[in-house]
């Protein structure tokens, strides 16, 4: 299976929804928003397709007030595809992203419940020769709502682009 790695465009807003509606991992009302955001942070933000069809999704955005840090916002891949590595290959790829560039940590928050989220970004982190630490919950936040389930943030780093570099995946040819 060949897998193509690319910025996004704008005209991905409505496959990459329908890819995370597929995964139900956005509140409901992200239709609206997820196509704006794909163009507006495209410097940070990868696509993965096969044979022209979007199967993976991974965004960030580097936060104005911490810009050694790349804030992963949301990663998902095609559900027939999972456990076969192209969300750490979206991961790899994108770090290396010239919008990336000078990024020492990568942060993310994870329901607490989402071990196979855990798994990536601990994985991920162990390739890179880096930490990857619970910075906080959303236990202890007042706008975390009672109908949601708590979330975790997650720290990975520091990234060295060096360790990058050395495990370039070959995210072509999954």
């Amino acid at each position: 299976m060949l897998v193509r790695v690319r910025r996004p465009r704008l005209s991905d807003g409505n496959a990459v929804w329908e890819l995370v509606r597929r995964a139900e991992s956005l509140e409901p009302g992200g239709e609206h928003a997820l196509p704006p955001l794909v163009q507006h942070f495209a410097d940070t933000s990868l696509v993965a397709e096969v044979e022209g069809r979007l199967v993976g999704f991974v965004g960030g955005y580097r936060p104005p007030t911490n810009r050694p840090s790349l804030f992963i916002w949301q990663i998902d891949v095609e559900p027939a595809l999972h456990r076969q590595g192209l969300g750490t290959a979206l991961l790899h790829a994108l770090i290396q992203c010239p919008g990336c560039a000078g990024v020492e940590y990568l942060e993310a928050t994870v329901d607490s419940s989402n071990l196979a989220a855990k798994r990536l970004f601990e994985g991920f982190a162990r390739d890179l020769d880096a930490t990857c630490e619970l910075i906080a919950d959303s236990s202890s936040n007042p706008l975390q709502s009672m109908q949601h389930e708590r979330e975790d943030l997650l720290r990975i780093g520091p990234i060295r682009i060096e360790n990058v570099m050395k495990l370039e995946r070959p995210h072509e040819t999954l």
